[in-house]
Parts: C-alpha cells; sequence; structure tokens
C-alpha cells in the first residue's frame, strides 16, 4: 500500500494466517483511486454484503423455486449491524466478507445442472477464496463436498462428467500448491499456545463468539452462545446424515458447504486468539463467517416446511422472529459502538493537526490508534505529506 508493489503483490501478500488474495486487490487500487479513503473502502465492505445478501436470496429461490415472506429474514442475517466491526471499525474485506460473497457464489455453482458451471467454474471461485482471507474454509468445505459427492456418485452415471470433475480436481490441486509456496505459519498473536489450557477456555471463547448473535450483556452472552452453539451443532450433524444419506439434495449439500465453512473458521479463531481473553470470542468482525450457520439453518427449516407443510411454520415464525430480534438489538449495539469511536477520531485529527506527534495525540484526544502509534508513525508521515486520506483537502 505504501509502496511501489502492484496487482500480484497485492494478492499473494500475507496478513497474518491468511492472504488477501481478491479483496488486496480491490483495496489496493481503490486506496490508489481514492487517495486513502477509508471512507470509500467501508462503502465497498458493505457494498459486498448486500451483494451477498442478494446472492443468498436468489439462492434460496434457485433452491425452492418460490419465494416468501419469510425471506426477508435474509437480509436481516447477512446484513446484521453487528458486523459494524467488519465494515468499518477493522475494515479489511479479505478478511471475511469477500469469503462470505465467495461461498454463495460456490453454492449458485454447485445446484447448477450445467458441469462447466458446476464443476469448473465453482472450482475456480474456491481457488480464489483460498487466497482471500479465511476464504480458505469456503475452499476447504468446497472440497469436502466435491470429494464427497464424486465418492457418493461412482454407482450411478459419474463418467459423464469426469472431464469437468478432472479439470476441478486439478484447479483445487494446483491452488492449493501455488498458496503454499513461500507460505508461512503466522497466527498475528505473539502469546499463541497450542493447546492452550485450560481447554474449556476453547468452548467458552466460541460461546461468546455466537452469543454475539443478540446484544445483550456480557454477562449473560456466553450463556446465551452456549445454547446457539449447541443448536448448531445439533443441525451440523442432521445435515452430515442427511447429505451423505441423499448426495444429490441440493439443500443439505449447500447446508454442508456453509455449515464446513463457518465452523472451520470459528475452530481457527478459538485457536489463534483465545490466549487473548475468553471474551474476545464476542468480536463484531468474527460474526460475517458466524453467518452461513443462520443461513443454513434457514434454508433447513424451510426444507423442513416443504417437506411436512403448515406443521412445521411455528417453527419457522420463532426463527423469523429470533433474527428479528438479533437485528435490532444490533443497531442499538453498532450505534453505541461507532458514536464514541467517530469521535474520538475526529479529536485525534485534530490533535495531531496541532501536535504533529502520534503519541502525543493519543493523550490529548483521550483516544488510541492501533497498533502503537509509534509504529505507523512513518505511515502517518507519508499520508500527511502526501495529503492522503485524513490529510487531504
Amino acid at each position: 500500500m505504501f509502496g511501489e508493489s502492484g496487482f500480484f503483490e497485492a494478492f499473494f501478500y500475507q496478513h497474518g494466517p491468511h492472504r488477501q488474495g481478491v479483496g488486496g486487490v480491490l483495496t489496493y487500487y481503490l486506496a490508489r483511486g481514492t487517495g486513502f479513503s477509508v471512507i470509500a473502502e467501508s462503502y465497498m465492505i458493505a457494498s459486498f454484503l448486500v451483494f451477498s445478501a442478494a446472492l443468498c436470496l436468489s439462492l434460496k429461490r434457485r433452491l425452492f423455486s418460490a419465494a416468501s415472506i419469510w425471506d426477508l429474514s435474509i437480509p436481516l442475517i447477512v446484513l446484521n449491524p453487528v458486523q459494524v466491526g467488519t465494515v468499518i471499525m477493522v475494515p479489511n474485506i479479505s478478511h471475511s466478507v469477500l469469503p462470505l460473497f465467495f461461498l454463495f457464489c460456490v453454492g449458485h455453482c454447485w445446484i447448477s445442472r450445467n458441469s462447466t458451471v458446476r464443476f469448473a467454474a465453482a472450482s475456480a471461485i474456491a481457488a480464489l477464496s483460498l487466497f482471500t482471507g479465511f476464504g480458505i474454509f469456503v475452499y476447504i468445505g468446497f472440497a469436502v463436498l466435491f470429494l464427497s459427492d464424486w465418492i457418493m456418485s461412482i454407482r450411478s452415471d459419474w463418467r459423464s462428467d469426469l472431464p469437468f470433475r478432472g479439470f476441478a480436481l486439478i484447479v483445487l490441486i494446483l491452488a492449493a500448491i501455488i498458496f503454499s509456496t513461500e507460505y508461512r505459519w503466522d497466527p498475528a498473536n505473539d502469546e499463541m499456545v497450542f493447546p492452550h489450557e485450560p481447554w474449556s477456555d476453547y468452548v467458552v471463547f466460541v460461546n461468546y463468539m455466537f452469543g454475539r448473535f443478540i446484544f445483550i450483556s456480557k454477562v449473560a452472552r456466553p450463556y446465551l452462545g452456549m445454547v446457539l452453539l449447541i443448536g448448531s451443532l445439533a443441525v451440523c450433524v442432521y445435515t452430515a446424515c442427511r447429505f451423505f444419506l441423499n448426495s444429490k439434495s441440493r439443500v443439505f449439500s449447500i447446508a454442508l458447504l456453509a455449515l464446513s465453512t463457518s465452523f472451520g473458521f470459528i475452530a481457527m479463531a478459538a485457536i489463534g486468539r483465545v490466549s487473548l481473553g475468553v471474551d474476545g470470542g464476542g468480536s463484531s468482525r468474527y460474526f460475517t463467517l458466524v453467518t452461513p450457520i443462520v443461513v443454513s439453518v434457514y434454508f433447513i427449516l424451510s426444507e423442513i416446511v416443504s417437506e411436512q407443510s403448515k406443521r412445521a411454520i411455528l417453527l419457522f415464525a420463532g426463527f423469523s422472529l429470533l433474527v428479528g430480534i438479533s437485528y435490532v438489538s444490533n443497531t442499538v449495539y453498532a450505534d453505541h459502538k461507532l458514536s464514541p469511536v467517530m469521535e474520538g477520531k475526529q479529536r485525534w485529527i485534530e490533535s495531531y493537526g496541532e501536535l504533529r506527534e502520534t503519541a502525543m495525540a493519543n493523550v490529548q484526544s483521550d483516544f488510541s490508534i492501533y497498533p502503537d502509534p509509534l509504529a505507523i508513525e512513518s505511515r502517518i508521515r507519508f499520508l500527511e505529506d502526501s495529503q492522503l486520506s485524513a490529510f487531504r483537502d
């Protein structure tokens, strides 16, 4: 971002345990075109969340051949305001927003009756996901789905799709080889130790992550999270059983892809971050890659309703009510979270304009920029001298 790098450097750049991929390229060129405007970056991230919601709605329509009033739950899930951390507080489109977008793209490809789309296009998108943030788990989830479907299709007419399946397998293997070239394990946490002691902290961390679904007190959050985690695990077992009984079920194939993506991310987040405190699982920017679990529940409930007609409608209504409560409560959370940060950043910029020294600006404004101000002193100077970001006229 601050050097003379270009397309390939932005794509392969490693940030913590993942690469930046497509998100790195988008961010690189957006920054160059907007004078390093973080506001523009946040709008780009928000736009891809909207695209993801639209893709999810159309995916539901394709799976069930009809729209429903209950489909209003989908934008409430995907556009949940709890993601204020992802969109504004720590804006990095590669982290989870683009992986979510790619997940729904892969889902659309997988349910296509066209073998070129189902195997070639899906594998190509999965390969891009591997390089883009925690899309690593979109790639892994698709690989599991792809290989499971191939194995379970041996007794059917899989030979007619063999060239496309072979191409997809080659793409997945090549992507893994290229990704691993010069890759280094970097948890971005100097305090990480595996296994962490006590082991129960991993569970509590994940409980906090699920407890973020509804904005409630921090004390009650892990207990709500425990209930939602147990429910999600039950859904995961049910989905796996239904898929392996009938791998041709489009609904349970998509649900398996989404659930494996989410639980893979959840496991890595817990392993890499639990040493920083179990309540760190409640970080709002983790929620984006938890939403595929909620979407999966919605799809599975839709399938149950279609199978059992009106008898399951109360369960569906209860789920939609819970989603609505989540959206409204997290709107309050986002407002409480954003206001002091917005005001603090403005005070910091004004203080820096007077003092021209980052550490002193932290003190005077009573607002600390991240990370350590001395670590980014040269970057602030670069932005100021080049009249970029907050220093533009």
